[in-house]
């Protein structure tokens, strides 16, 4: 089960990220932009550093800290290096070291990706409605069918992983000792008790 939920979140964040990548790109020919572009790109990201703490939850939180540093980096490099690219990315590893903290103390690893998934939810949930609205309307501008198709797919994915982390998590509890977040400084250290 933590397998298929792990996958679902990166098949979301993969999905969500493309399309959050293309929102980004679109205001260099003149298209809309706003600031939920990167905030949920942001999201995408930290869903994806959550399907990586739940496939390998004794990972160390700084890995994941580094994850969401280079990440955006990455996305930025076929553009040329930039200061708000680099500002971005360190706002984005501080947000995550922040999240990845809050669910160290609470013990509860699935926090990263509710939160993920809530930010991504609440951009998603609207822009599809929005521009389903927009087809359904009676006379509505020429939509592409085909990106109507991915918006809600993309929505579908979004809800999907929200509810299977509720669902999956909320049956697992607290954050055994042995798992990666809450446990003590060089537990991980083979021989260690």
């Amino acid at each position: 089960m933590t397998r298929t939920v792990s996958m679902l979140y990166f098949v979301t964040a993969f999905v969500t990220g493309y399309w959050e990548c293309y929102l980004l790109v679109r205001p260099v020919n003149g298209g809309p932009w706003s600031w939920w572009f990167p905030i949920t790109l942001g999201a995408s990201i930290v869903l994806l550093i959550g399907g990586i703490l739940t496939i390998v939850p004794r990972m160390k939180n700084k890995w994941l800290v580094v994850i969401a540093l280079v990440v955006p980096l990455l996305l930025c490099s076929p553009f040329g290096w930039s200061w708000t690219c680099a500002i971005y990315a360190a706002s984005l590893a501080l947000l995550t070291w922040v999240v990845l903290a809050l669910a160290a103390a609470l013990k509860r690893s699935w926090i990263v990706t509710l939160v993920a998934c809530l930010v991504l939810a609440s951009w998603w949930i609207w822009a599809a409605a929005y521009n389903l609205g927009v087809y359904l309307s009676p006379k509505p501008p020429s939509l592409d069918r085909i990106a109507l198709f991915w918006v809600l797919i993309t929505c579908v994915l979004v809800l999907a992983s929200l509810v299977a982390g509720v669902v999956s998590f909320k049956c697992s509890g607290t954050v055994n000792e042995r798992d990666g977040l809450g446990r003590a400084a060089g537990r991980h250290v083979g021989g260690a008790s």
